[in-house]
């Protein structure tokens, strides 16, 4: 089951990059070895609509967080991402946050 961490209010079109902190879960040494996302629209979706796209997801540099970047979706639509850790010890941990797409101009 993964929890919500976040809830974000984005702009259509703004590109943006985010970062999730993992220091505090990961034991002493333990690293970020993969990275999964998922995007889900909540209610119903007009198939005609852009999806929330989430790009460029990976482990930082020092392996203790990740990075990725949202950009586009439909004015009006909310969305959830999952993102699936595994860790060199072989944990996974699941989190999630949300978008909420409006247009802000």
């Amino acid at each position: 089951m993964s929890r919500r961490l976040d809830t974000y209010v984005k702009d259509p079109d703004e590109e943006k990059d985010y970062s999730i902190d993992y220091r505090r879960w990961l034991q002493s040494g333990e690293t970020i070895s993969s990275v999964e996302a998922e995007v889900t629209a909540s209610g119903f979706v007009d198939p005609e609509v852009t999806p929330l796209l989430v790009n460029d997801y990976q482990a930082n540099a020092a392996g203790d967080g990740i990075t990725y970047r949202a950009e586009a979706g439909d004015d009006g639509e909310t969305y959830d991402v999952i993102f699936t850790i595994t860790t060199s010890a072989g944990q996974v941990k699941q989190d999630m946050v949300t978008f909420k797409i409006r247009s802000l101009g």
